[in-house]
C-alpha cells in the first residue's frame, strides 16, 4: 500500500541552467528528497512553458464544457 493517501497531481519542471540537471540520477535524488514529492521521471525532451499553459487552459475548459471542475 502507498505510504501517500489523499490528492496528487503531476507536475513538469524545467531545469534547465541547474548545475545538476544533466546529470539524471543526481537530479532524481535531488527532487525526492523534497518533502511532498513522491516519483520523479526525467525527461530531456525539450518542452515549452507556453506550449504546457496553452494545454492546462484547454484542458479546463473542456472539463468545464463536459460538467466537470477544472
Amino acid at each position: 500500500m502507498s505510504r501517500h493517501q489523499g490528492p496528487t497531481c503531476r507536475l513538469i519542471v524545467h531545469l534547465s541552467g541547474i548545475d545538476w540537471s544533466d546529470d539524471r540520477e543526481r537530479a532524481t535524488a535531488k527532487l525526492l528528497a523534497q518533502p511532498g514529492v513522491l516519483a520523479v521521471e526525467v525527461d530531456y525532451a525539450h518542452h515549452e512553458l507556453p506550449d504546457l499553459r496553452n494545454w492546462l487552459i484547454k484542458e479546463a475548459t473542456s472539463r468545464e464544457q463536459d460538467g466537470e471542475d477544472p
